[in-house]
């Protein structure tokens, strides 16, 4: 479930590159 959460989060930066998605998911694991 982690990963569609960050994926919507950082859907805008999601384009930015797979840095985006790195540092989103560790945003969502505390």
């Amino acid at each position: 479930m982690a990963r569609p959460v960050y994926i919507v989060r950082h859907g805008n930066t999601f384009d930015k590159g797979d840095t985006v998605t790195r540092v989103g998911a560790r945003t969502d694991l505390p």
